[in-house]
């Protein structure tokens, strides 16, 4: 007979090679998923070890022994879970014609209300005693709903506050956050203080929760203020925004080794390429890259005039690349540079 310390180790085991699968199939990050399934894979040995080492919980013989009514009818009662399963169906179906993020959060919410539907049909069941409910409350509520509940929570929040400050404007963000945090420390102060039942503090709750994922819609959907990309002074770089270069000619110095940082300010992936001409000879392929900025190391061809694109867009981004013989100037400004087949690449971390 399994027994609790076991089922429990199963079931994580089972969600997380589960979610392992599935992370690797919508985001195609092989990290976080082998992470996923070997997190899962050590729930299983554990799950095995308990059932192997451990006896089996005294309680169910307790259990079993107490008087149980004689009438088993399970009757089914209004659950409101059935319209949370409905929005999280609806946002997963959206989901799939706009956006995955979407259809991520609704998959797992989905997940989430069908694991709290099923609690609530086996405490509906005449067979379920109040033993099995505070059994289920100290080894499963406690120790694993509550922090999870409570750090999904504080992620709603931080997300939806981040979302309305970066709706707003520079001067009333900082605004904002001083009366945000000055009402949390009030709020905690009069609850420390006065004896607020617990239907009251939930209301409450529930209220704080729904101003705050409101306001986050609301800033989601004006979207955040303008910030407009560049490359330092100095330096030689290229901009990728709103799948176009902010140059349609670049000038750069003949045959020296140069530095092109390259900003993607989209959330999809670009790259640089030099060209002989277009549609000719590629001399130098700079890697493709996500959102944030890469720093290009390459020597540039002879003074001519050549042909540049993003490889990934090639009929929305392009332009011509003027290189010419510069005598007694550092290669520097606001534009662009190319390479050759005798250069390298290498991509900085940091988000831009």
């Amino acid at each position: 007979m399994f027994n609790a310390a076991s089922k429990l180790y199963f079931a994580v085991a089972g969600a997380a090679i589960v979610l392992g699968f599935g992370y690797v199939i919508f985001t195609s990050d092989r990290v976080g998923a082998t992470a996923l399934v070997f997190a899962g894979l050590g729930a299983l040995a554990l799950g095995l070890a308990a059932f192997a080492l451990l006896p089996p919980d005294p309680l169910l013989a307790l259990t079993a022994a107490e008087p149980r009514s004689a009438d088993t009818t399970d009757v089914a009662r209004g659950s409101a879970w059935v319209p949370a399963a409905a929005v999280a169906a609806t946002l997963a179906v959206a989901g799939l014609a706009t956006e995955r993020a979407l259809f991520t959060f609704g998959l797992v919410a989905g997940i989430v209300i069908a694991f709290g539907w099923l609690g609530q049909v086996w405490r509906e069941h005449p067979s379920w005693t109040e033993a099995m409910d505070q059994r289920l409350h100290d080894r499963f509520v406690v120790p694993m709903v509550l922090p999870a509940t409570i750090f999904v929570l504080a992620g709603i929040a931080v997300i939806s506050l981040s979302r309305l400050l970066l709706a707003v404007s520079e001067k009333a963000a900082p605004l904002i956050v001083i009366v945000a945090a000055a009402g949390i420390l009030g709020l905690f102060y009069v609850l420390a203080n006065r004896n607020v039942g617990r239907q009251a503090l939930a209301t409450l709750a529930v209220v704080a929760a729904g101003l705050v994922v409101a306001a986050g819609v609301a800033g989601a959907i004006k979207g955040g203020r303008h910030v407009e990309a560049h490359a330092p002074k100095g330096e030689l770089g290229i901009v990728a925004k709103d799948v176009q270069f902010d140059l349609k000619e670049l000038h750069l110095p003949a045959a020296q080794a140069v530095e092109l940082q390259f900003v993607n300010d989209d959330q999809v992936q670009h790259n640089f390429a030099l060209y002989d001409k277009q549609g000719g000879s590629v001399l130098f392929q700079g890697p493709i890259v996500g959102n944030g900025t890469t720093i290009y190391k390459f020597t540039t061809p002879p003074a001519g005039t050549y042909f540049f694109q993003c490889d990934v867009h090639p009929t929305q981004m392009e332009g011509t690349a003027v290189v010419a013989t510069v005598t007694n100037k550092k290669p520097g400004g606001t534009g662009s540079t190319g390479g050759s087949t005798t250069s390298e690449s290498t991509t900085s971390t940091t988000a831009y």
